[in-house]
C-alpha cells in the first residue's frame, strides 16, 4: 500500500514538473526576444552613430553581445567580410536558422528575423535603421503579448499538471 501511495505522489510530482516545465518555456522565449531586442538596438546604434558598414556594424555588435545573438551576428560579419560572392540575406539567413534552432522560439519569431536579414543588405543606412526599427516594433508587440500570457498560463500549466497527475494516480489506485 506504501508503494501505491509513494507511486501516486511521483506521478503527481512529475506531472506537475511537466506544468511548470510548459511555463518555463514562455519564460525562455521571453528572455530570448528580450536578448534579440537589445541586440539589434546595439546594431541599430552602431549603424546609425558611427556610420559603420554593415560587416563592421555586425561585427562589433556581436562582440559586444553575449549568447547566441553574439554569436550569430559574428558569424554573418565574419562571412561578409571573407566575401564569397554569396548575398547578405543568404548568409543571413542560414546563420539565423542555425543559431534560432530553439524549441522555445516560435517559427514566427524566426522568421522576423530572417526577413529582417533579407532586407537589411540591400539598402542603405536610412532603409536599414527603418528596418530595423520595424523588427523592433515586432519584438515590443510580442513581448507585450507574452507578458500578458505568462501570468495566465503558467499558473494554468501548473495546476492542470498537478489536477493531471492526480487524475492519473486516481486511476492507477
Amino acid at each position: 500500500m506504501l508503494h501505491r501511495i509513494f507511486g501516486g505522489l511521483f506521478v503527481i510530482a512529475a506531472c506537475g514538473g511537466g506544468g511548470i516545465l510548459f511555463g518555463r518555456q514562455m519564460k525562455l522565449r521571453q528572455e530570448n526576444l528580450l536578448e534579440g531586442r537589445r541586440a539589434v538596438e546595439l546594431l541599430q546604434a552602431q549603424i546609425r552613430a558611427q556610420s559603420a558598414s554593415l560587416p563592421q556594424a555586425l561585427l562589433e555588435t556581436g562582440e559586444q553581445t553575449s549568447g547566441i545573438y553574439g554569436e550569430l551576428f559574428c558569424e554573418i560579419s565574419q562571412e561578409l567580410l571573407l566575401y564569397r560572392g554569396e548575398p547578405v540575406r543568404v548568409l543571413w539567413e542560414r546563420a539565423a536558422r542555425k543559431k534560432l534552432r530553439q524549441p522555445f522560439l516560435r517559427s514566427t519569431d524566426v522568421e522576423q528575423f530572417v526577413m529582417l536579414g533579407e532586407q537589411l543588405g540591400m539598402t542603405d543606412r536610412a532603409m536599414q535603421e527603418t528596418i530595423l526599427e520595424r523588427y523592433l516594433r515586432y519584438t515590443e508587440q510580442e513581448l507585450t503579448l507574452l507578458l500578458g500570457e505568462i501570468r495566465e498560463k503558467t499558473r494554468l500549466y501548473r495546476n492542470l499538471g498537478i489536477l493531471l497527475g492526480i487524475f492519473v494516480t486516481i486511476l492507477l489506485l
